[in-house]
């Protein structure tokens, strides 16, 4: 079994104040890893128990200010998927990204598509025309495009019809995401602030939309006609192991040099301090161990 994804945390900063953020489970300041010390990682990875794809957050990652570098290096190896996880805010800079390559998808994390209700969703004024910019250019350019929509408690019916519909007409990924809870937004998100799976279907039935899979980790919604479907993302993690799935195939890089394999904590933390290929062949040799890979 080979790792299916690296989450490679670029950056802390962002622009955006979304009470519900997780980033990721694990809060950073330093940046030490440098485009090079990442291929070098992946690369490590990849010979010690395969990699799918370098997946690139934070954080905004188009803050981070070597995030092309790290794509580039990481794109010469031509042997991983890329990803880019983004509020969309950045227009500029995606089309910055897209000149260094095509062959990248582009997640677009967006709670909502009516300016009212992103901005209470996100804490801010003024972004939402940015993020539709992106989503324009993207799809003009025939890049795929992957939707996250953090279903929110008070994540409307009519506002979840918008983004659901819109992905459906411009053939974007549209992923619904369950809310979860951690260490870094515990303060801002109660137990009560999360709606339930079951009130997050209901909602999603009253769109024409019903479930056809049924996992652990993952719901798939598919309406009457057959003929879109998307995929609720359940918050499996909620500060425990006792609903963290048998199929262990993500790990995390933060930009500081931490290596995890749970980001809620559950797991302990490698450190990479020299970025030497004996100290990565120790790190992963570690990681193949605590993930049980045969």
């Amino acid at each position: 079994m080979s790792i299916r994804t690296l989450r490679v945390l670029c950056t802390p900063r962002c622009n955006l104040n979304c009470s519900y953020c997780c980033r990721e489970g694990y809060a950073f300041q330093k940046t030490v890893c440098t485009p090079k010390n990442l291929a070098d990682f992946c690369a490590a990875v990849d010979s010690r128990v395969g990699l799918e794809r370098v997946k690139f957050t934070g954080g905004e990652p188009l803050l981070c200010e070597n995030l092309f570098e790290m794509v580039e290096a990481v794109g010469d190896l031509r042997k991983f998927k890329l990803s880019v996880v983004t509020n969309g805010t950045h227009p500029a800079k995606i089309a910055e990204l897209i000149s260094v390559t095509r062959e990248i998808q582009v997640a677009v994390s967006l709670p909502a598509w009516t300016r009212a209700e992103y901005n209470r969703a996100t804490g801010t004024k003024g972004f939402l025309p940015q993020v539709k910019a992106s989503l324009k250019y993207l799809t003009s350019k025939e890049i795929a495009v992957r939707l996250n929509v953090v279903v929110r408690k008070e994540s409307s019916v009519q506002g979840l019809r918008h983004l659901v519909e819109k992905s459906r007409i411009d053939e974007w990924d549209f992923r619904a995401i369950e809310m979860t809870r951690n260490s870094l937004n515990r303060k801002a998100v109660s137990a009560k602030d999360i709606p339930s799976l079951y009130s997050i279907q209901k909602r999603f039935n009253s769109l024409g939309y019903y479930q056809t899979r049924d996992s652990a980790s993952t719901t798939l919604f598919t309406n009457h006609n057959r003929d879109h479907s998307f995929e609720l993302t359940k918050a499996f993690c909620r500060d425990g192991c006792t609903r963290c799935p048998q199929d262990k195939s993500c790990i995390w890089l933060a930009a500081d040099g931490t290596v995890r394999t749970c980001a809620w904590g559950n797991k302990p933390d490698y450190r990479i301090d020299t970025w030497t290929m004996s100290e990565l062949d120790s790190v992963t040799h570690a990681l193949e161990n605590d993930l049980r890979l045969p």
